[in-house]
């Protein structure tokens, strides 16, 4: 792949069924780069038989059809840069599928659309260059892993109801808003246009009209329960009106709390009454079109609280091709470097009843995965670091829940322009 002056390639590296990647020292080979420098066009007519021979490679045309040509190319193959069919007007036409051989060097290539003329480019001179390469310390933990300190946020065997409902006899109008500092992003705070109170949560809805990802903003200011963020189904919602495109579904928002990056006590920043309260804010889908105002938002808040949990032990290997307990599939998609080097994991099914998921490091204790995102089309992604000695998982299962559930029905009102 290739992007304003800069190229990326990647190969996968096929192991062993029983090796772990953490065993790897390091990984060495040879990478060859080649470009052509000076490149020649050759007509061909659209009939069997027509040959070009140049460079020491020989393209043979065995075949025409409406919308394809199958051909077979020899000699020197590597100076073939491209085929190009022409329409009638002698415009190109985008290139369709492509099946090749290349043992043999025969070929079919097709276009989008009907083919009138055929040129073939071949590459006069072409720069190459090789080079050795030795990787190492590629499945280690992270350098900057120590810098951050996130709060250990596992999963909880239960979150008693007793301690939300103790929040109910609260006077949330007492909770200390401040939009330009719970709400700012970018520098920039968007207006309230709508607002709900059900004891114990207190809910903002703010939105600026935009060109694209139009969707409106909620702040939800609630109980600051100690073990809520290890409950990855904790915080959900639907929205029915606009509905969005793929219909009214639930979407989750990771829930977590502010903290000292550098120590990972959390912090407390709303207190009322003596009870601490957390803010968390995220976009809600919705069914606007581009710069769209909402006239009417109706859908429903939840919270999950697990009172009885089941953990399901799998193997890290064994979810290449996927594993499934109670509905909930968990799928291993990738061990990669980059922004997050680690194991990249798939959830999806039922997540209604996922608590959470961990990896278990070599000395048996579980292992935070980080990061861990809901993506819009409807399941979890999440990474496991490396340098843990992960082989297994956890999958945290709720067997039972107090399911808390919060219907809105707001009629917007925006500030005057």
């Amino acid at each position: 792949m290739h992007q304003q002056g800069q190229g990326w390639t990647w190969k996968h590296v096929r192991l062993q069924p029983d090796i772990s990647v953490e065993q790897i020292q390091k990984i060495t080979g040879e990478i060859s780069f080649s470009l052509p420098t000076r490149i020649r066009k050759f007509p061909v007519p659209l009939k069997a038989g027509e040959a070009v021979e140049h460079g020491g490679l020989r393209f043979y045309l065995s075949s025409s059809k409406k919308d394809s040509v199958s051909y077979h190319i020899s000699g020197n193959t590597d100076r073939l840069v491209e085929i190009r069919g022409l329409n009638k007007a002698g415009q190109v036409l985008q290139h369709s599928w492509l099946m090749n051989d290349k043992n043999t060097g025969r070929a079919t290539q097709s276009f989008a659309g009907q083919i009138e003329s055929l040129e073939v480019f071949i590459a006069e001179n072409v720069f190459a260059q090789k080079a050795k390469f030795k990787l190492t310390d590629l499945f280690q933990a992270g350098k900057d892993e120590k810098k951050n300190k996130t709060p250990a946020w596992f999963a909880p065997n239960k979150i008693n109801l007793a301690d939300w409902n103790a929040y109910k006899k609260i006077n949330l109008k007492k909770i200390q808003i401040d939009p330009k500092k719970d709400w700012s992003m970018g520098g920039k705070t968007a207006p309230s246009i709508a607002e709900g109170n059900w004891s114990p949560i207190r809910l903002f809805i703010s939105h600026i009209p935009k060109e694209w990802s139009n969707n409106p903003t909620a702040h939800l200011y609630f109980p600051q329960l100690q073990d809520l963020p290890g409950v990855l189904s904790g915080i959900s919602y639907r929205i029915d009106d606009p509905s969005p495109k793929d219909g009214a579904k639930l979407r989750y928002h990771p829930t977590s709390y502010w903290y000292n990056s550098e120590s990972g006590e959390v912090v407390v920043k709303h207190i009322v009454q003596g009870k601490p309260f957390a803010l968390t804010s995220f976009p809600l889908t919705t069914g606007l079109e581009d710069n769209q105002k909402l006239d009417r938002l109706k859908g429903e808040l939840f919270f999950r609280l697990p009172q009885k949990t089941r953990t399901e032990k799998m193997a890290l290997n064994a979810l290449w091709d996927g594993q499934t307990r109670e509905g909930i599939t968990v799928t291993l998609t990738e061990v990669a470097r980059g922004m997050f080097p680690g194991y990249g994991l798939k959830v999806e099914g039922a997540l209604e009843k996922l608590v959470n998921l961990h990896g278990i490091g070599a000395n048996g204790k579980p292992v935070l995965a980080s990061p861990i995102n809901f993506q819009d089309r409807g399941y979890w992604t999440m990474t496991l670091p490396f340098g843990r000695g992960i082989e297994s998982i956890e999958l945290v299962i709720a067997t039972e829940q107090e399911i808390l559930k919060y219907p809105f029905d707001f009629k917007t009102e925006y500030p005057a322009e």
